[in-house]
């Protein structure tokens, strides 16, 4: 998990720690409960406070926080992921650790599948143009790499599909 200075900006914390969550008056130090104004805290102390708040509001399921990367912190299960998988899926996000199956279900689809689907090959193109904007859109949205270079590549791979020069 990344330090609380690098993921909190500064005037987020006093927001934070004002905010009523919910179940705070049962569990003593979870932070929040409409902290007054006056209190003066350095940043430093609020940040300190933002993550205990943080942590109890996880123990509470209140809060769900996904790994950031693929570095065998969740036990047995993912080292042996990692072992028979890992060549196919540590690039992506732990979030989307499927989307290699998907991208191999892509291509595809796109040179064996259309052939299949009619004869006709204003249909064919325009299927494959549909499919290679939806992947578009979810690769632009979602940003499914761990590094951002990849991302970028991705993305101009999957531009140079849908927008072809003449």
């Amino acid at each position: 998990m990344k330090a609380p200075n690098q993921v909190l900006p500064d005037w987020l914390l006093p927001l934070l720690l004002s905010h009523q969550w919910t179940g705070d008056e049962d569990d003593e130090g979870s932070g929040g409960g409409g902290r007054e104004r006056g209190d003066e805290q350095t940043v430093e102390e609020m940040r300190v406070e933002v993550m205990k708040l943080c942590d109890s509001l996880v123990k509470r399921e209140v809060l769900n926080v996904s790994p950031i990367e693929w570095n065998g912190e969740f036990g047995e299960e993912e080292e042996r992921a990692l072992s028979r998988a890992g060549f196919l899926i540590d690039q992506y996000e732990v979030d989307y650790w499927w989307l290699e199956g998907l991208e191999m279900l892509r291509k595809l689809s796109l040179t064996t599948l259309l052939v299949f689907l009619s004869e006709d090959s204003v249909v064919q193109v325009l299927v494959a143009l549909l499919i290679s904007l939806a992947a578009f859109a979810f690769a632009a949205i979602a940003r499914p790499f761990v590094d951002p270079t990849l991302n970028k590549l991705l993305l101009f791979g999957l531009a140079t599909q849908v927008v072809r020069p003449p």
